[in-house]
């Protein structure tokens, strides 16, 4: 039987800018080669598509290795004679594919109800060389060597038989392998035509003429080709010279009333005189495009996320869909007339960090899965390869180029993948570890009440004192003519039972749970003064920062949309105060500590990265490389000076916002 720049903090009254650089579109980690060669009236793109060896291996067990217990019955006479094949395992020799099998013989006859010969166990061992016509889509598979090791052979001729068989059933069965590429080929034949320019057919048709597959070679990271078009270019337009978009995590910026802390914003960017805002349609051309792009990346992150039990790479899936809705939320802040499409330079910046994701995860899928992947990643690799030869392509990410890119992923969807749900989704905080959704609050004519607190506890029954409290906070705007303790107080109280119930969920561990009790607090203070909303008129209205960070702990509703209640972020300051205490404990968590478990001495540095990565998304700790004392920048000292207060037992320090002028 056979067994089978150092990073720079910006604190949160304070935008923070970073630039999303059009260069990395020449990384050779992605490997786009793209010939320069240029031929009369085109230019040649060659994109690879690579077949990886988990990949290989899934589709060799469903293509050779096809009964029910995964081995491969290349022969068999009878009950005594047999030749199977298990196991596979395959890799790269000098250019080759090799493929490994467990294997097992039986040659023998049948007596008396038994088999009388001989039984024989060991590895058959192959090497194939790939080749493919070049309008074919398919690579085929020919058989230069084999050989048999292990078990015992008794005889010459007995070895002479085993190896015969191979040769003669083992070797032709192999061969059977075929890479049906006709799925990512014409995938990608059906998802050109929606990024390129509509009014010019014939143009198009010419490239999806030329479309051609041609290099087929096995290396170390499986076996790969190349499918090469040709792009005739477009008539020059002219243009606005594309510039780097820079991506801004804003803070909060109180719109509708002045707020009370005296800190100036020295990290805020001066304002541009020299461009004329954008107009009304312009601004809400720009938000639909973006919405689009949000819809998309959220849509196939989920899908994604949905086809792995593996919590690396969802949380690696989660990184990406949060950085980049922070660099949306960027590209929002800092749009102007001109500016080239923002999509874009956003598809373009996340494809960099989706593909490996993709190829990772491609090889555990069955079969029809891999090559669902491949198309998914041979379509972006070709946009990234279009958009490397400049506009002369007439490159266009267009909704509905997205649409059809996204649907290449889930054929079967029939929801539209660009539709952005904006309320809560449970199945995106189920995938991604967040849980039930928290409960909604209901508002009223004021600024909200809630009638249901069993998230955090007993204490929070809607009948109790705690359920008071709320009810006063959500209609209690402090100035600082008044007495504002007695509004702290309540205030603190409120993050002091937040912050008890997310610690009773054994998230946040140990000697960090101190750090992570001072670090809300000084959040909530360093974003709105520990405010939820301000009065304009006889009317409450949350703090709102120019993107849409909103209330209390300042939770960005276009970052966290799909994860929090956007009515309950503007409306409840204990709801605001949960879900940026649930954010804050996560990025703790998963991304500051992680797996490298610093020493309690570090807890105050832990603090501040956390912030850094709430402020300004995952990216920024990637930019700390690593370290928990990165130098600070001129606005960073200031969150620090929060923090430290709070961790040096002033938690009601936060008072000076009201005293001070």
């Amino acid at each position: 039987m056979i067994d089978f720049d150092a990073a720079v903090f910006s604190d949160g009254a304070v935008a923070m800018r970073r630039v999303v650089r059009l260069a990395f579109v020449r990384s050779l980690a992605l490997g786009l080669v793209l010939l320069a060669a240029r031929t009369a009236d085109a230019r040649t793109v060659s994109v690879p598509l690579t077949v990886d060896y988990p990949s290989l291996r899934t589709l060799l067990l469903a293509e050779v290795y096809t009964q029910p217990d995964g081995t491969a019955a290349v022969w068999r006479d009878g009950d005594c004679n047999v030749l199977l094949l298990a196991d596979p395992l395959v890799g790269n020799q000098e250019g080759r594919l090799r493929v490994t099998s467990a294997a097992k013989a039986g040659a023998a006859v049948a007596l008396g109800g038994h088999c009388l010969g001989f039984d024989w166990t060991g590895t058959v061992e192959a090497l194939l060389e790939p080749h493919a016509e070049p309008r074919a889509s398919a690579v085929h598979f020919r058989i230069v060597d084999s050989t048999i090791t292990g078990g015992t052979f008794g005889s010459k001729l007995l070895a002479e038989t085993v190896g015969g068989w191979v040769k003669r059933y083992a070797q032709p069965r192999l061969e059977t392998l075929v890479l049906d590429l006709g799925t990512p080929l014409g995938e990608l034949r059906q998802l050109l035509p929606a990024f390129l320019p509509s009014a010019d057919a014939a143009r198009t048709d010419a490239i999806l003429a030329s479309v051609t597959m041609v290099d087929p070679k096995v290396d170390d990271e499986g076996v790969g080709l190349h499918v090469r078009f040709e792009v005739p270019d477009v008539a020059p337009t002219a243009t606005r010279v594309a510039t780097p978009t820079a991506v801004a995590t804003p803070t909060a910026v109180d719109t509708a009333a002045p707020t009370p802390s005296p800190e100036p914003s020295a990290g805020e960017a001066e304002p541009d005189d020299s461009e004329p805002p954008l107009s009304d349609p312009e601004l809400a051309a720009i938000e639909q495009a973006l919405d689009h792009w949000d819809g998309f990346i959220t849509f196939v992150v989920k899908q994604v996320a949905g086809e792995t039990e593996n919590d690396d790479l969802r949380r690696e899936l989660l990184t990406i869909l949060l950085d980049a809705r922070y660099e949306l939320v960027g590209a929002l802040a800092d749009a102007k007339p001109g500016d080239p499409d923002p999509v874009r330079v956003l598809f373009l910046h996340t494809w960099r960090r989706l593909r490996p994701v993709l190829r990772k995860l491609a090889g555990t899928l069955p079969a029809e899965g891999t090559l669902r992947y491949l198309g998914f990643v041979a379509g972006g690799d070709a946009l990234r390869a279009l958009d490397e030869l400049g506009p002369s392509t007439g490159l266009d990410i267009s909704a509905d180029g997205l649409r059809r890119l996204a649907r290449t992923l889930a054929p079967a969807t029939t929801a539209d993948p660009l539709v952005l749900d904006r309320g809560v989704d449970p199945e995106l905080r189920k995938l991604f570890g967040f849980g039930s959704p928290l409960p909604p609050p209901e508002n009223d004519s004021g600024g909200g009440t809630s009638s249901d607190f069993h998230w955090l506890g007993v204490a929070w029954a809607a009948d109790g004192p705690i359920a008071e409290l709320i009810k006063r906070l959500n209609k209690w705007v402090p100035s600082p003519d008044d007495d504002v303790q007695p509004y702290l107080e309540q205030v603190r109280q409120l993050l002091h039972a937040t912050t008890d119930e997310i610690l009773a969920q054994g998230q946040v561990e140990g000697p960090w749970r101190d750090g992570y009790r001072a670090l809300v607090l000084a959040t909530a203070w360093q974003e709105t003064c520990w405010r939820q909303f301000v009065r304009v008129g006889s009317q409450l209205r949350a703090i709102r920062s120019r993107v849409g960070a909103i209330g209390l702990m300042q939770v960005n509703q276009r970052v966290w949309r799909g994860f929090y209640d956007l009515k309950g972020l503007r409306t409840d300051i204990s709801y605001n105060a949960r879900a940026g205490a649930e954010i804050l404990a996560r990025y703790m968590v998963d991304d500051v500590l992680g797996s490298s478990k610093p020493p309690p001495s570090e807890i105050d540095n832990v603090a501040l990265a956390v912030y850094a990565v709430y402020n300004g998304g995952p990216s920024r700790l990637r930019k700390l490389a690593g370290r928990l004392r990165p130098k600070l920048g001129p606005v960073g000292p200031l969150f620090a000076e929060k923090y430290r207060t709070i961790r040096g037992g002033d938690e009601l320090g936060v008072i000076k916002c009201y005293r001070e002028s």
